[in-house]
């Protein structure tokens, strides 16, 4: 009503991205905590794939449907007659969320393949889980680099 329809259903689409940010940040507590084994982070990452991918994967191709049928155009008409700006904010943000989605089906490929055992432990720092998971890596020492 206030701004007489002018795209209010469509920013507040753009909202729905967020709908996947509990489980990321579940996620990284998760880690933090060196629970990223057990059924709960499993879980949580199953979950996150979902969410993921419908509330960002689909929602800019969603949007062009939805526009479709708002103006009672077909799909493919909609990016010649939306403004330009609208297009490519639409494809460098997808572009991102499909790179995203990307990186999380490869950690939760790993996850589900290559973890049936904890990884070791590095010996110099018992708090330090070395996974790509969580990012840790050993140290190198002075002599170490030296030898390189």
């Amino acid at each position: 009503l206030w701004r007489q329809g002018k795209g209010d259903y469509f920013q507040g689409l753009l909202f729905l991205p967020e709908l996947s940010t509990p489980c990321l940040s579940v996620g990284k507590v998760l880690i933090q905590l060196k629970k990223q084994h057990t059924l709960l982070h499993k879980v949580n990452g199953v979950l996150m794939l979902v969410i993921f991918f419908g509330c960002r994967v689909l929602l800019f191709p969603y949007l062009y449907y939805a526009y479709s049928r708002y103006a009672s155009i077909p799909v493919y008409a909609v990016p010649l007659v939306a403004p330009w700006q609208c297009n490519v904010g639409a494809s460098v943000l997808w572009v991102l969320q499909l790179y995203w989605f990307a990186l999380i089906c490869r950690g939760a490929f790993r996850l589900f393949t290559n973890r049936l055992h904890p990884p070791p432990s590095y010996k110099g720092d018992p708090d330090c889980s070395l996974s790509s998971t969580n990012g840790c890596r050993p140290h190198h020492t002075d002599k170490e680099m030296d030898k390189q």
